[in-house]
């Protein structure tokens, strides 16, 4: 095997061993976990039988010696194949190893037993008991209580006088709750959401209720409703300090890290929430509030964004903020691509918004204003059809490009000296009748200290991704294609790290490549399938023309997902995509995963993906 898939232990292990495990007919070279450092409750547990020591059997998943779950998921692992076991009852067994069954439990002790039974008749054998002990009655209304933990906003927020701040916090089911707010003896009721056995207690602060510059103390106060607790009381503080300031009392803040991500909001989202634009180092924006790390930014009267404070400087009082009339923008062939040139006297921001539906591309201004009496357009494009504006309010200017079709390959916005110039790429130059021409950059995801996923039978997704890339790699090259391999090793690599590979590049197409993950508490046959991903929606068709060539391998649907902020495939400099092959979670999509003839299918289907986009 050109590259062997590398299998490890779960998440908690750290130490690891070298070991054979056959699948199928061809010994596949591996890594599997060895033992336990210590303690006997410490997974997986190996067992190995006396008659050849060969062999073993491993815990991979159960529950802890004492549980109060009625039931549980028991994961096993042997070398493949045996006849396997779980509590007499003969299970199937995957080729990668794995086995398992659900354990219903009686409260109190119960035994299990595993068993394998291998080729030579050698026998393995591991026999546990667990105590089942039923939760605790829930949570009772008395003695009142408030859950400290569940108590928000949990960070500092300064604001204007016209907001409002959501407080809530979860706590005895049924009762009533207020928010006495000092200096003032200020008291704002809450309403009630009851819930099994806890209610959820919120309420809106308007902060035109609190005077500017003061120092405010809020607690949080539940009072007894039922008639035998009358006057009993629960209280906590809310440790957030809250504040309203005057507009002007905001800053000015100038970024100070390339590619800075401007939010339209603080949603708790896993890779960072929508974001309008990544913008470039010396644009100036205007602060409106502060909540946390994150500066609330007004961009006009209508829309506003957050950015990290990490990546803004404060610039002294009395900096004026950027603002300035446009006269002219030109629309003009460039080198490789169509450009149109947007003065910029002043730094200030700007948002590009996507429309391929309707075959164009906006470009927001904010802090300018419309003088525009010359909008030139010169012979020799080739995509953009012509540029119109409107002053979209009075505080932004919008750009209108109008193309005469949604298939482009890619746009970048370049700050320059007083400059905006707007580049959308002319399509690669391939010789006629084949894919010699095009270039195309691989992401294979993770990789070094980074495993990605850890599969059901220690499957790593960093060695999986690896592989398919390198797969995709011959086949392109083989196809007169040139090919970037971001990470062509098992190497550490950031996020940036990478898409500063792909962004330096003259790739024409970027695909990411990956092995998805779910959870495993419903079981090893739950959730699973192929899925492709796209964040600009222009490179939506190549995600479902992708998503097209990849369900034919046998998996099942998981989807075609759009706005997937992964910064490696958060691009719009060229059409980029992420592949998410299967579900490692998933015991037979692992299966497939761990077989070096579907990585290959996987690799072709990957392929056609891109011939098929390309040939459109």
């Amino acid at each position: 095997m050109s590259n062997p898939l590398t299998f490890s232990p779960p998440f908690f292990l750290i130490t690891a061993i070298v070991l054979f495990l056959t699948t199928c007919a061809t010994p596949t070279p591996i890594r599997t976990p060895g033992p336990p450092a210590a303690a006997a409750t410490q997974l997986p547990i190996r067992v190995t039988p006396s008659e050849n020591p060969a062999y073993w059997l491993e815990i991979r998943r159960m529950p802890s010696d004492t549980t109060e779950s009625s039931s549980f998921h028991l994961l096993c692992k042997a070398p493949y194949p045996a006849e396997v076991s779980i509590n007499g009852k003969a299970v199937k067994q995957y080729q990668t190893g794995i086995f398992f069954d659900e354990i219903q439990l009686q409260e109190g002790a119960n035994t299990f037993v595993v068993q394998a039974v291998f080729p030579d008749a050698s026998k393995a054998q591991y026999e546990h008991t667990i105590t089942y002990i039923p939760k605790a009655n829930n949570r009772q209304p008395y003695p009142l209580w408030i859950d400290n933990s569940s108590i928000e906003p949990a960070t500092d927020q300064a604001l204007l006088a016209d907001d409002l701040i959501r407080l809530r916090f979860q706590g005895s089911k049924g009762q009533q709750a207020q928010a006495l707010i000092r200096p003032g003896n200020i008291r704002l009721p809450f309403s009630r959401e009851d819930h099994s056995d806890y209610s959820l207690y919120q309420a809106d602060l308007p902060l035109s209720l609190l005077k500017p510059g003061k120092a405010y103390r809020i607690t949080l106060e539940l009072d007894a409703t039922g008639p035998a607790h009358k006057g009993e009381k629960a209280r906590a503080s809310l440790s957030a300090q809250l504040s309203r300031k005057q507009r002007h009392e905001f800053p000015l803040l100038r970024i100070v890290e390339d590619k800075a991500a401007l939010t339209y909001n603080l949603g708790p989202i896993r890779l960072g929430g929508p974001i309008i634009n990544e913008l470039p180092v010396g644009v100036v924006l205007q602060a409106s509030g502060k909540v946390g790390e994150y500066y609330r930014i007004r961009l006009d009267e209508r829309e506003e964004g957050y950015i990290h404070e990490s990546q803004v400087e404060a610039l002294p009082e009395g900096t004026v903020r950027p603002g300035y009339y446009l006269q002219s923008v030109q629309a003009r062939p460039g080198e490789n691509a169509d450009e149109v040139r947007i003065p910029w006297p002043e730094p200030a921001p700007f948002a590009i918004i996507p429309l391929p539906e309707e075959n164009k591309i906006l470009i927001n201004l904010y802090g300018v204003k419309t003088s525009s009496t010359w909008m030139v357009h010169h012979k020799g494009l080739s995509n953009i059809e012509r540029v119109d504006w409107r002053q979209l309010s009075p505080e932004t200017y919008q750009l209108i490009l109008h193309l005469n079709s949604s298939r482009i390959w890619g746009y970048t916005m370049e700050p320059g000296e007083g400059i905006l110039t707007f580049r959308l790429k002319h399509p690669p130059k391939l010789e006629p009748g084949s894919l010699k021409g095009l270039k195309v950059s691989i992401e294979a995801g993770h990789g070094g200290s980074n495993t990605g996923a850890v599969g059901l039978s220690g499957l790593l997704e960093k060695d999986v991704n690896l592989d398919v890339a390198l797969r995709l790699e011959k086949l392109c090259q083989e196809a007169g294609i040139k090919v970037l391999q971001v990470r062509p090793e098992d190497i550490d690599m950031g996020l940036e790290e990478k898409r500063a590979l792909v962004e330096a590049s003259d790739a024409d197409l970027h695909i990411s490549i990956h092995a998805n993950s779910g959870g495993v508490n419903r079981g090893y046959l739950g959730v699973s399938g192929v899925s492709t991903y796209y964040y600009n929606p222009f490179w939506a068709e190549f995600a479902e023309v992708m998503y097209g060539q990849l369900l034919p391998l046998g998996l099942k649907e998981f989807g075609v997902v759009g706005s997937f902020n992964y910064r490696v495939t958060r691009l719009s400099s060229r059409p980029a995509i992420l592949v998410e092959q299967a579900f490692l979670s998933q015991a037979e999509d692992e299966e497939k995963l761990a077989s070096e003839a579907f990585r290959q299918r996987m690799a072709e289907g990957i392929f056609q993906g891109i011939v098929q986009y390309v040939s459109r």
